[in-house]
């Protein structure tokens, strides 16, 4: 059963007692204590590594429910791979309810894991990312390369 009030005492404890915790958005990390710091998507462990662990996902929309952004209800612990799969994937369309109510917001959150599932089949991420930093570098030096030549 989910305690809200218990869940903030003890992340506010941790952010208290956790430098690396303390600018954490505290209700991120009431989501990433409930969801025992794994994606919920891919079911990673967060924890594993520096850079994956400060990532998290709007169940349902930010743009599409602005009222839930806060909510913790509607944050899950997600990893960077999977938020950028999810992306604005309104889990609950056509399935409106009550994300406090705990068997709504499983199922909820299922939809949304087996959206990524599907969508992340379906594309190579790792491909389309290899492709981006290698657009984004060449830039980088085309930048650098005028800002030199500037300079002389």
């Amino acid at each position: 059963m989910f305690n809200e009030s218990r869940l903030r005492e003890i992340a506010s404890s941790l952010a208290a007692e956790q430098s690396y915790f303390a600018k954490w958005d505290i209700n991120y990390l009431q989501a990433f204590i409930r969801d025992g710091g794994n994606c919920q998507y891919c079911e990673r462990y967060l924890f594993e590594d520096y850079d994956v662990a400060s990532c998290g996902d709007h169940l349902l929309p930010r743009k599409s429910y602005p009222e839930l952004i806060k909510n913790v209800h509607n944050l899950v612990a997600c990893c960077t791979e999977c938020n950028q799969i999810k992306r604005d994937f309104d889990p609950a369309k056509n399935d409106p309810g009550d994300l406090g109510n705990e068997e709504y917001r499983k199922r909820i959150v299922e939809k949304a894991k087996n959206h990524v599932k599907t969508i992340g089949a379906k594309r190579n991420w790792r491909a389309m990312f290899d492709d981006a930093r290698a657009a984004f570098e060449k830039k980088v030096h085309q930048y650098r390369g005028i800002n030199s030549g500037a300079a002389k």
